[in-house]
């Protein structure tokens, strides 16, 4: 976050667009222009980086969870899948180690493509 805010520091420190005032109808009305004259910053390694720090932060914590559970921890992977099926196949595989409870409480979140709206798919 402190790159992504740096970034966009950097990027309206350079006044990266032009103003523009039109007067119309005999000055009585003013319109007020902002223009970009310099190309947006691409986000896209930063949001990379985001996007596999929070997996790998899902992870710990179901790793976490799975050693408080009297297990190695190594069969306590987040259920990530494309699909609920997906998801749902980890519950004997990567996640077999996660209490059934808190699968389920995971699963909950639909966070598989076009589960839940609010994941942005």
């Amino acid at each position: 976050m402190d790159t992504l805010k740096a970034e966009h520091d950097a990027f309206y420190a350079a006044k990266p667009f032009k103003q523009d005032i039109e007067s119309v109808d005999g000055g009585d009305i003013e319109i007020h222009k902002v223009k970009l004259v310099k190309t947006l910053p691409d986000p896209a390694g930063i949001s990379f980086d985001a996007i596999n720090n929070l997996r790998s932060a899902l992870d710990q914590a179901c790793f976490a969870i799975g050693i408080a559970n009297d297990t190695n921890g190594r069969h306590s992977h987040f259920p990530f899948g494309d699909t609920p099926e997906e998801v749902e196949s980890r519950r004997k595989t990567s996640s077999r180690d996660l209490l059934q409870t808190t699968f389920n409480v995971i699963a909950t979140a639909k966070s598989y493509k076009n589960g839940n709206d609010l994941h942005g798919h």
